[in-house]
């Protein structure tokens, strides 16, 4: 075997490798979603929430809930523009408070 022909060999086996390593993450990814493991932000509007992300709140006035998971805080990723006060989805007052399971913010327009 030339040099150019092991030199091609290993490439071809090197992307190989790598083809599998992000194969490897997305089925990690997907068996994390299945596992509920990884959760997303939850919007609702305020009166379709869940009772048990309502209770922390009066509810006068609210127009939408939302619920941002740990997941999502842990990673620094915890500033959502949009979410806040002033922006058109924020409206004019947004409220939150931390519960364990991660953060739930309130929308209200008065």
């Amino acid at each position: 075997m030339t040099k150019n022909c092991l030199k091609q060999s290993i490439k071809r086996k090197i992307d190989s490798i790598n083809s599998l390593k992000k194969l490897k993450k997305i089925y990690d990814f997907i068996y994390a979603l299945i596992r509920d493991e990884i959760k997303f932000i939850q919007i609702w509007r305020f009166e379709d929430a869940p009772e048990e992300y309502k209770k922390h709140f009066s509810g006068d006035d609210a127009d939408w809930l939302a619920f941002v998971p740990n997941y999502l805080l842990e990673k620094e990723r915890d500033y959502f523009p949009f979410l806040e006060e002033g922006t058109p989805f924020g409206c004019c007052r947004v409220e939150e408070v931390k519960i364990k399971e991660g953060k739930i913010l309130v929308g209200y327009h008065a």
